[in-house]
């Protein structure tokens, strides 16, 4: 799992330092860590269809790819 999450914060991070604006394009659900990765974007984009959720409290897990940060 720990190389799992690695690989996964080294995307976040990416795309937080990237030196060109990043957009997401949000057109259903995002949930969780999808959710997150939208949100170490520049710029979302949703649709009206869209459906963004934070869930990691429902099942007492810590928000990930540096969600809790990002939220705000």
């Amino acid at each position: 799992m720990d190389d799992l999450t690695k690989d996964l914060y080294k995307i976040a991070l990416i795309l937080r330092t990237y030196p060109k604006p990043i957009i997401a394009a949000v057109n259903g659900w995002a949930i969780g860590a999808v959710m997150n990765l939208a949100l170490s974007c520049d710029f979302i984009i949703a649709s009206e269809k869209a459906k963004l959720s934070q869930s990691f409290c429902k099942l007492a897990l810590i928000s990930g790819f540096a969600g809790s940060i990002l939220l705000s």
